[in-house]
């Protein structure tokens, strides 16, 4: 399930001249530093960690204690507004974490959009609602994209917010990228 959700494709069978390049959270899942790996095929295993060394026993049992509060008091130090929640992710996943704060204060609270919009976008035509907090959501629809770019790289996208007409300059990075003669 973890390789197929981050692209790999992984073969239990012995095919000549396999070349794994996992990423590093199926790195860290065969080196049993989440969990138990399940799926514990000795080929597999082999091509994914190579020489690296493996975690025998109970994952993170061999950690040393962690003091919640001094994490805390850590991550408050450069980012603002921590919750329970990026406490516990950055006890798990620190790199993650970190990374994730860092986009979360340059972007704002992006727990609000659901994945494939979050992702991808909405599709013009489309309509989609966010819940900003209890008893407030805001209704969104798509309603044109602009053909031309700003000098800076920005597309303007038309959408209505609860029934009024707005637009917004999003950076346009896939056209950033094309070159014109």
């Amino acid at each position: 399930m973890l390789a197929a959700q981050y692209g790999c494709t992984l073969c239990l069978s012995r095919p000549a001249n396999v070349t794994v390049h996992p990423p590093g959270a199926i790195m860290r899942l065969a080196r049993r530093q989440y969990a138990t790996f399940l799926a514990s095929s000795p080929f597999l295993l082999s091509k994914i960690l190579k020489d690296m060394p493996r975690i025998k026993g109970r994952p993170g049992e061999t950690l040393p204690p962690l003091d919640f509060d001094d994490l805390r008091n850590r991550l408050e130090d450069c980012h603002p507004n921590i919750n329970d929640t990026d406490v516990m992710s950055a006890a798990l996943y620190p790199e993650v974490t970190e990374d994730y704060l860092n986009f979360r204060e340059t972007y704002g609270p992006v727990d609000k959009l659901g994945t494939r919009i979050f992702l991808t976008g909405p599709k013009v035509g489309e309509e989609f609602e966010v819940a900003i907090e209890k008893g407030k959501t805001l209704g969104i629809k798509t309603l044109a994209v602009a053909e031309d770019l700003t000098e800076n790289g920005d597309r303007e996208v038309f959408f209505e917010l609860n029934g009024q007409l707005r637009s917004v300059f999003i950076k346009d990075k896939e056209a950033v990228k094309v070159k014109l003669p």
